[in-house]
């Protein structure tokens, strides 16, 4: 398996689980992105931390082109060596910093997804650590690259990932490669008002556990968002009656003002806000018949 992430800390948790015999490669994921900070370096790369479950893992070779000096060709005793258009190379045994570019606002990959990771960072790691015919299992799954990447190379896969948005973006994305979508939230019938018109609440349980919370904050904060379930907003889905998707990924005050400026719109519409605790509000919305 690989975690992917910026928290080279995970290392030790990750020994505890597998064992640090079970440790194969920290591979550095270098990028080119926007933004530059005035005060340190950089920050354009992440850690993924690979481990093999079992003592004899699978690996298949991945190779990576090593320019010649010059680009001319040594042609040593041997030795293959191939030319492209930055000039003659060696293939060589993939070392463990990896130089790709992350998805480009004009890649036709890009879906809007904000964590989305490129295909061929997931495509060298589904070829390395399995063959086709196996499956490929991704539990964190986001905009459903792990899948793509999958069937391209024949793969199955299964994906699992608990954000609404992650799923509609998966299924559009995948469409008849989908076989199954399996349903674990579960129902409530709890309503609430926002604005002129009522919200259902779709998905209920908060992990106060996770939180680390007593009786009393737990009550104070089950409180607060009965009062204003939006307070803690950390997405929001909207979906028009004509089946075209529009995703707004924002937190607070500037999701809450996005979802007011909706009833703006001419139309029917759909929108199935997140909050910061893991609940779903679903709310259908009459739009305006003035207005664009």
């Amino acid at each position: 398996m690989w975690i992917l992430g910026p928290f080279t800390i995970l290392e030790s948790s990750l020994d505890s689980i597998f064992g640090d015999d079970r440790f194969l490669n920290e591979v550095i994921w270098s990028y080119k992105s926007g933004g530059v900070p005035r005060r340190h370096f950089s920050r354009k790369h992440d850690n993924l931390l690979i481990y093999a479950k079992e003592k004899d893992n699978l690996y298949n070779f991945q190779y990576e082109k090593s320019y010649n000096r010059g680009g001319l060709p040594y042609r040593f005793k041997g030795v293959v060596e191939y030319e492209d258009e930055g000039g003659w190379y060696t293939k060589i045994n993939r070392r463990d910093v990896w130089e790709i570019s992350m998805v480009g606002r004009t890649s036709s990959e890009r879906t809007g997804y904000p964590t989305q990771k490129p295909e061929m960072l997931i495509e060298i790691l589904v070829n390395a650590f399995s063959n086709e015919g196996d499956i490929v299992f991704d539990g964190f799954a986001g905009s459903g690259t792990t899948g793509v990447v999958a069937v391209k190379n024949k793969r199955d896969f299964i994906m699992s990932d608990k954000s609404p948005i992650s799923i509609a973006v998966m299924k559009e994305r995948l469409g008849a490669n989908v076989n199954k979508i399996e349903n674990y939230e579960s129902e409530s019938a709890k309503m609430l008002s926002i604005g002129n018109s009522v919200a259902e609440l779709i998905y209920v349980p908060i992990d106060f556990n996770a939180l680390h919370m007593g009786k009393m904050q737990e009550e104070k904060l089950t409180n607060w968002l009965d009062m204003r379930p939006l307070g803690a907003i950390y997405s929001l889905e909207h979906r028009m009656t004509s089946g075209s998707n529009r995703i707004f990924y924002g937190e607070g005050e500037e999701a809450l003002a996005y979802a007011e400026r909706i009833p703006l719109l001419r139309g029917d519409h759909e929108i199935i806000v997140t909050n910061a605790f893991g609940q779903r509000y679903k709310q259908l919305i009459r739009g305006s018949e003035k207005h664009d």
